[in-house]
């Protein structure tokens, strides 16, 4: 499966928009769960969190994710577990194994510090496979694109995440896109 996806994404197809109706309707209860968890938070310059949501999943969709629903619905649900009060249990629940499997894998771990969260989360994410590095990658691409003073500090840790995370031929496109946007 991992290999399927790197092909895929390393080849340039097609962002795939188009999903089922029962497919939109669990991508929209999905969006709809995850803005009233975040529900006054806000995001960078002050927008509503929604605006972050909505940009991991779009970095899905240009990186010819677009066509798997659960990438999308863990992008939406990307930062529930780890910035409200909801839990792996209710995301499991409501959505099911495998979403919540990679938004728990992309959820930071308790630490005393960022290098520590990181140290204890990265690991995690390359165990729990592609398809969370997937994520991780399309949330540090929004996060890169959408600016701000937080560049510098990426820019610091982009040897460490780029070490626990990339592996030779995967995600290419989306590592570049990474690469190009801290120079």
């Amino acid at each position: 499966m991992a290999r399927g996806l790197s092909e895929r994404q390393g080849a340039g197809a097609p962002a795939v928009t188009d999903l089922p109706a029962s497919e939109r309707a669990r991508l929209a209860e999905a969006r709809a769960f995850a803005i009233a968890a975040h529900a006054d938070q806000r995001y960078g310059d002050g927008r509503p969190y929604r605006h972050h949501l909505d940009a991991v999943e779009a970095v899905l969709v240009r990186f010819g994710f677009g066509a798997d629903l659960e990438l999308r619905m863990s992008a939406q649900l990307h930062d529930v577990i780890e910035d409200t009060p909801i839990t792996f249990d209710e995301v499991r629940e409501t959505f099911g194994p495998e979403v919540a499997r990679l938004v728990d894998a992309v959820t930071n771990r308790q630490g005393p510090n960022r290098k520590t969260r990181h140290a204890l989360t990265y690991p995690r994410i390359r165990a729990a496979g592609e398809r969370a590095v997937i994520v991780k990658l399309a949330d540090r691409i929004a996060n890169l694109e959408a600016g701000g003073t937080l560049l510098g500090m990426y820019r610091k840790e982009q040897d460490g995440f780029r070490h626990a995370l990339k592996r030779p031929g995967e995600l290419r496109a989306m590592w570049a896109r990474i690469e190009e946007l801290l120079r």
